[in-house]
C-alpha cells in the first residue's frame, strides 16, 4: 500500500491470503488422508512468501546473499483460512483491531498467527486435530524469526507507527500539542 496504494496493497493482501490457503486446499486435493500435510502446506506457502526465489540478494560486489519477501502474515491468514475457513471470522477482525489501535503492521502480523494459535487450540480441546494448533505455532515461529529486526525497533522505540491507528494518531497529536506550545 505504502509503494502502489490501496487498491494494490488490497489486491496484494487477497492473493496473499490466497497463497497460504491455496497450498492447503492443493494438498487436500492431492492426499485428501493425510492431516499433518494440510499443516506443513501452508508452512511452506509462509516460507517461501519469506524467502522469494524471485527477490533474490546480492551484495555490492554481486554475490548472492539469500532471498528477501514479506513477513509472512498474509499467508498464515490463508494458512488458517484453509484449514478451517470460519478462522477467518475470528482471526482477521482481531487482527485489524490489533492494526487500528496500536498501528504497528509487526506486532499485527506476529497477533495473526498468535490468534491461529488460540484458534485451533480451542477447536482442538473440542476434538479438532491438534495438528492445526501446531501450525498456529510454527507459523508464529516463523514470524517471529522473520521480524527480528522490527522486534528490535520496537524494543528500542523505534518501530514506525502507522498514522491511521489510534496510536498513530494519538502520536501525532501529542506531537502537533509539543510543537505548538
Amino acid at each position: 500500500m505504502r509503494a502502489a496504494g490501496f487498491w494494490a496493497g488490497l489486491f496484494t493482501a487477497i492473493f496473499d491470503i490466497l497463497k497460504g490457503a491455496g497450498a492447503v486446499w492443493l494438498a487436500k486435493y492431492i492426499s485428501p488422508d493425510q492431516h499433518w500435510l494440510y499443516v506443513f502446506a501452508p508452512i511452506a506457502a509462509i516460507i517461501g512468501h519469506n524467502y522469494s526465489v524471485f527477490l533474490p540478494v546480492f551484495d555490492e560486489r554481486r554475490r548472492f546473499k539469500g532471498f528477501r519477501g514479506g513477513a509472512g502474515g498474509a499467508p498464515t491468514v490463508g494458512g488458517a483460512l484453509g484449514l478451517w475457513p470460519l478462522s477467518l471470522a475470528i482471526i482477521l477482525p482481531l487482527g485489524a483491531l490489533v492494526f487500528f489501535t496500536l498501528g504497528y503492521a509487526s506486532i499485527t502480523t506476529i497477533s495473526v498467527a498468535l490468534f491461529a494459535i488460540i484458534v485451533f487450540a480451542v477447536r482442538a480441546a473440542n476434538g479438532f486435530p491438534w495438528t492445526d494448533a501446531l501450525y498456529g505455532v510454527l507459523a508464529e515461529l516463523i514470524l517471529i524469526w522473520a521480524l527480528r529486526p522490527n522486534i528490535k525497533n520496537l524494543l528500542a522505540g523505534k518501530e514506525r507507527v502507522v498514522g491511521i491507528s489510534l496510536h498513530g494518531w494519538l502520536k501525532a497529536r501529542r506531537e502537533a500539542q509539543k510543537n505548538s506550545g
